[in-house]
């Protein structure tokens, strides 16, 4: 077959196929040429053009994480790596493995004033799991392969997330040779690792260490589990143990509480003081939920354990006691067991499980009371969507409010929900959709704000690769979130933070030929939401006007309806 004459290039694209990938994303250039030429002619890689390097980053993202593999993305030299970073920041927060791949000038020219020639090589160390630095020009075939598999295992064993791969290629770029898969060293190393699953007599002596104590489990954000489902619903039937998780953390388990701001919030001070724990046991990544992070710190006498593999030691809420690097669904399902047979064996008159399942009714009673008498505002708008939203559906939600108000509601009957809470930033939430949706036979809501639209506008050029997105953008005048928080709100310069262009949906919808409707009232949103629910050969884009001011106010309103202040 005639294939590009760089060998490090071929061995890559083999190399890549070896390990699992399936997708890669190019964003083309003139150095990358070689690498190009090898995806491009490996059968086994399916391969999208991207020009953006920063929305291509976060397109990848969105694959990866929604197809759970490796998904591989490949720039040129200079500046195209760094448009990378914040997605591979993000890739790193939510242990996702997206594979970087850079082509760059010879070693001997960097920092040479020549074109392009940065320093690439480390440029995105504090944010990857690993990173290396291979060429054309070693002779050592054997030295590169071992250096490549070490850095592609990184990505996908133990704490999986994003590494990078910096390839120094000389002139000339475009030149052929005819190369079977025989004359390219491209061994991949098999990596078994050790069984991730907490020992029969370890599971015992914890379950021991627990009996007679309250036990909170708290979920953060993570890929669904469907071992973990089962063993957090088995935690939930115990009278001792309270499974409370965020929507993002994808537990679909019976008792489990998926919507804390509304549990948390619609209590008094003496209620939640009455449902403080004597263990937290915590997994997932990084919770949105301010009550519920202030409501385990402010917990006297508490302590946390940390379960899952973090290679740094995690202690949101200062209590930590106990790191376990074992995977959630390696720990759980035996503690569980060992918990359930102390019962039975020991019984136990705890009744904490019941403390919380009478504070959460009445809470979300509460909360559903308040809601049905909200007026049209952010608040009542991501209520009617989530109604409406068939639940075989995947949702995708933007950070600052949208993230917030979503979170408010029971969203455990959907398939997955999704954000990009790694870093929490604004950028690339419709770049992550479309990604995600292009991964999804089913449909893809998204729910994001004006602002972070606005600021990822690049990425409705692509939506067309993912015809079951349905993009919605709450668009309340800019940066909502600066209207609600205490630190912004009442800032004379606050003008400086939620003012921005509106974004032009409309325009843009028809110039990627996307379906685009609007809504500015309840039956307006009513008949979009119903018309977006059929599929379709298209993407379709939705926007809802509400005004930011009032519905700060109304979201201060609902979390303080127990004369709570916490944002």
């Amino acid at each position: 077959m005639v294939n590009t004459d760089k060998t490090i290039c071929r061995m890559i694209a083999s190399m890549l196929a070896g390990y699992g990938v399936k997708d890669v994303v190019i964003s083309p250039g003139s150095r990358n040429t070689p690498l190009v030429m090898a995806i491009c002619r490996n059968p086994v890689l399916r391969t999208r053009q991207i020009v953006d390097e920063r929305t291509a980053a976060f397109i990848a993202l969105g694959m990866a994480s929604g197809c759970n593999r490796p998904v591989t993305l490949v720039c040129t030299s200079g500046s195209a790596v760094l448009n990378f970073a914040p997605a591979v920041a993000e890739a790193y927060y939510r242990k996702t493995p997206l594979i970087v791949i850079s082509a760059d000038r010879p070693r001997a020219w960097i920092d040479q004033d020549d074109s392009q020639t940065i320093r690439q090589h480390g440029v995105l160390g504090g944010i990857t799991q690993a990173s290396c630095a291979v060429d054309d020009v070693t002779e050592d075939v054997g030295f590169q392969n071992r250096v490549l598999n070490d850095v592609l295992a990184t990505a996908l064993h133990g704490r999986r997330g994003p590494v990078h791969i910096n390839v120094h290629l000389s002139a000339p770029l475009s030149d052929v040779t005819e190369s079977g898969d025989n004359n390219d060293f491209s061994r991949v190393i098999e990596y078994i690792e050790a069984p991730q699953v907490i020992s029969t007599a370890q599971s015992r002596r914890f379950a021991e260490y627990l009996h007679g104590r309250k036990i909170l489990v708290v979920g953060g954000f993570m890929p669904p589990d469907a071992r973990l489902n089962k063993a957090l619903g088995d935690l939930a039937a115990l009278p001792q143990v309270a499974v409370v998780v965020e929507a993002l953390a994808n537990v679909h388990a019976a008792g489990a509480y998926n919507s804390p701001s509304a549990i948390l919030s619609g209590l008094t001070p003496m209620e939640r003081s009455d449902l403080a724990p004597d263990v937290v046991l915590s997994f997932g990544g990084a919770l949105v939920n301010t009550q519920l992070k202030e409501f385990l710190r402010g917990a006297a006498g508490s302590e946390t354990w940390c379960i899952g593999r973090n290679e740094t030691t995690v202690d949101c809420f200062r209590t930590l006691s106990r790191r376990v690097e074992i995977e959630p669904a390696g720990f759980f399902p035996r503690l569980a067991g060992a918990m359930a047979f102390l019962n039975r064996k020991n019984g136990s008159t705890c009744g904490y499980s019941e403390k919380w399942r009478k504070a959460a009714a009445s809470a979300m009673a509460s909360s559903a009371d308040f809601m049905s008498a909200t007026p049209w505002s952010d608040l009542a708008v991501v209520s009617h969507i989530l109604q409406r939203i068939p639940h075989n559906a995947n949702l995708q939600l933007g950070n600052g409010m949208s993230v917030r108000n979503a979170l408010l509601h029971d969203l455990g009957a959907f398939h997955r929900v999704d954000s990009n809470r790694g870093v929490s930033g604004i950028d690339g939430c419709v770049g992550t959709a479309v990604g995600a949706a292009s991964m999804y036979n089913g449909l893809t809501y998204a729910i994001v704000g004006d602002m972070s639209a606005t600021y990822d506008m690049g990425a409705l050029a692509y939506a067309a690769m993912a015809p079951g997105l349905r993009l919605i953008v709450v668009n309340n005048g800019g940066g909502g979130i600066f209207h609600f928080v205490g630190t912004t709100r009442n800032l004379p310069e606050k003008d400086m933070m939620v003012n921005s262009p509106a974004p032009p949906l409309r325009q843009l919808a028809e110039a990627y030929g996307l379906r685009y409707f609007s809504a500015g009232d309840f039956g307006s949103l009513a008949a979009a939401m119903n018309s977006m629910a059929h599929r379709s050969p298209t993407p379709a884009v939705l926007e809802v006007f509400t005004d930011g001011e009032s519905s700060a106010g109304i979201m201060r309103s609902y979390l303080s309806r127990n004369n709570l202040t916490n944002e």
